[in-house]
C-alpha cells in the first residue's frame, strides 16, 4: 500500500512538474512574439525589449531603469536627464521594473547578464560595478521582418520591411496601434484581404508607417521561375531569402542609413515556415556567410518565426510584397478593381516603378530582379 501512495505521489508531482513547464513555455513563445511584433503594453514585454536592444541593462538594474524611463516616457524625462519627484509618480515603480527583469532572465532564462553578475549580483562592490556597466555602450541593432509571395507565378518574390532603430520601431508600432484603437479597426492588414470598403483605411495606414521611413526601408527580391524548373521551391527560397537580407544590408550600408557593428535578427513569417530543414538552412547560411563577408562588423544574432496576427511590422510586409506581386505577377485577363488601385498607391509612395520588371533602387527601398545565377558580392569589409 505504501508503495502504491509513493507511486501516486511521485506521477503527481511530475504532472505537476510537466504541466508548469508547459506553462513557461507558452508564456515564453507569448513574450517573444510580442517582443517581434513590439508589443509593448505591459511591463514585461517593455522590460524585456529594453534588455534584448541594451545588452549593458542586463547586469544593472539602475541601467535597466533609467533606460526603460527614457525609452518609454521621453517626454518626462529632463534634457539633462533628470527624473523628478513628480514623475516617478507617474512612470513604473522600481521594484516592478527588477521584478519582471528578474522573472525574464532567471524564469524564463533570456537576456541573460554575464556570469560573474548572476553569481555577484548581491555582492558589496555591486554598487561600483553597476555604475561602470551603465556606461557601457550597446551594439546596435538592425531587424527584418520578411514575407513570400508568387509560389506559383512568374515571379518568386520575398521582401519586408528593414529597420535600423529599434527603439524608433516600436514607438511607431505604439503609434500605429493608437490609430487603429482611434478608428475602431479590429482587422488586421493583408493585402489580399483588401476590401473596396477598406481600401482607404489600407492606404492610410501604409503613408502613416511610411512617416517614419527615416529608419527603415523596404526591400524585395525576385526570381523568375523561368529557367528554375530543376531547382526544388525550398532550395530557391531559401537562396532568396538569404540574398534579400544581404543585398538589404549592403543597400542600407551604402545608403548611409546604417554602420558598423550591428547585430541582425530575421524574423519570418511562421505560415511561411513549415519546413524545418530549411529554416535550419536558411539559419546557417546567414550565420556563416555574415560572419565571412561582413568580417563580424554585421553579426547574424537570432532568426524567428512569428505569426503575423498583432504583427503590424509583418502587416507592412505583406502590403509591401502583395503590391508588388499584383504588379509583376498580374494575370492579364484578371479585370482591374481596388487591389490595382492599392498596389499602385503603396509603390508610387515608396517610388518603385514596378512594372517596368527591372531593378529599381532609391534611399528607403529597392526591388532587385534576379537572373538565374545567384547574386555575387565582390566587397570585403575589414
Amino acid at each position: 500500500m505504501k508503495n502504491q501512495k509513493d507511486d501516486a505521489f511521485i506521477e503527481n508531482s511530475s504532472k505537476k512538474k510537466h504541466s508548469k513547464e508547459q506553462k513557461r513555455e507558452k508564456e515564453i513563445e507569448r513574450l517573444l512574439a510580442q517582443l517581434a511584433a513590439s508589443d509593448l503594453k505591459q511591463i514585461r514585454p517593455r522590460v524585456a525589449f529594453i534588455l534584448n536592444h541594451f545588452e549593458e541593462t542586463r547586469d544593472s538594474d539602475v541601467a535597466l531603469m533609467y533606460k526603460y524611463w527614457e525609452v518609454f516616457y521621453p517626454e518626462l524625462v529632463a534634457q539633462d536627464g533628470g527624473v523628478n519627484k513628480k514623475t516617478m509618480y507617474r512612470i513604473e515603480k522600481p521594484s516592478s521594473i527588477t521584478r519582471a527583469r528578474a522573472k525574464i532572465q532567471n524564469e524564463y532564462k533570456l537576456f541573460l547578464g554575464s556570469q560573474e553578475v548572476q553569481v555577484r549580483r548581491r555582492s558589496l562592490d555591486a554598487e561600483h560595478r553597476e555604475a561602470q556597466i551603465a556606461d557601457k555602450p550597446s551594439v546596435l541593432k538592425v531587424l527584418f521582418w520578411a514575407d513570400e509571395s508568387g509560389k506559383n507565378d512568374k515571379y518568386l518574390l520575398v521582401g519586408g520591411l528593414c529597420a535600423t532603430d529599434a527603439v524608433e520601431s516600436a514607438r511607431m508600432a505604439i503609434s500605429l496601434q493608437k490609430w487603429k484603437q482611434e478608428q475602431n479597426i479590429n482587422y488586421e492588414f493583408h493585402f489580399v484581404e483588401a476590401t473596396k470598403i477598406k481600401l482607404e483605411q489600407y492606404k492610410h495606414f501604409f503613408k502613416l508607417a511610411l512617416a517614419s521611413s527615416h529608419f527603415f526601408g523596404f526591400k524585395a527580391i525576385a526570381i523568375p521561375r523561368e529557367g528554375l524548373i530543376k531547382r526544388s521551391y525550398d532550395d530557391l527560397i531559401c537562396d532568396a531569402y538569404y540574398q534579400l537580407v544581404h543585398q538589404g544590408l549592403e543597400h542600407e550600408l551604402s545608403s548611409r542609413r546604417m554602420s558598423f557593428p550591428r547585430n541582425f535578427t530575421l524574423y519570418k513569417d511562421s505560415e511561411d515556415s513549415k519546413d524545418q530543414i530549411m529554416e535550419a538552412k536558411l539559419r546557417q547560411s546567414l550565420q556563416a556567410n555574415f560572419e565571412r563577408y561582413f568580417n563580424g562588423k554585421i553579426t547574424f544574432e537570432n532568426y524567428q518565426a512569428v505569426s503575423s496576427k498583432g504583427n503590424l511590422f509583418m502587416q507592412l510586409s505583406d502590403l509591401f510584397i502583395g503590391s508588388i506581386n499584383r504588379v509583376l505577377n498580374k494575370d492579364d485577363a484578371q479585370k482591374r478593381n481596388h487591389k490595382d488601385e492599392l498596389a499602385e498607391y503603396i509603390l508610387d509612395l515608396l517610388q518603385l516603378p514596378v512594372s517596368r520588371a527591372e531593378n529599381v533602387k532609391n534611399d528607403f527601398a529597392f526591388l532587385e530582379i534576379l537572373g538565374t545565377q545567384e547574386a555575387t558580392f565582390s566587397r570585403t569589409y575589414q
